[in-house]
């Protein structure tokens, strides 16, 4: 995420859309166990992702796979601004903090 925050920082925005969404990419494949140089497309990853995640990631937390979505709609349509990316890097943080928080207390 240096790099995301590093482009938005040299008020390049739509380069920190890119590595938000690199970042997520690269994220949901070592959580299913693919590597990075495998193709598939956004929603397969997505899918396999999600069904990765404990049951209780799914109730109203930052979902990555949106993240992942929305960083690159933002990219490629050329909109939004530092807002949107620090909205996007927050949700990041919480998902990921999140995820840690339900492996610690793991079902049984």
């Amino acid at each position: 995420m240096a790099d995301a925050i590093g482009a938005a920082n040299e008020n390049d925005v739509f380069a920190g859309f890119y590595h938000l969404r690199t970042f997520c990419e690269h994220y949901m494949k070592k959580g299913i166990g693919m590597l990075i140089e495998e193709k598939i497309t956004g929603d397969e990853l997505s899918s396999k992702y999600n069904s990765s995640l404990d049951p209780r990631m799914t109730s109203g937390l930052p979902a990555i796979s949106m993240i992942y979505e929305s960083a690159s709609k933002l990219m490629h349509e050329r909109n939004g601004g530092r807002e949107e990316f620090e909205r996007l890097l927050s949700d990041i943080e919480g998902h990921l903090s999140a995820k840690e928080l339900f492996k610690k207390y793991a079902t049984k």
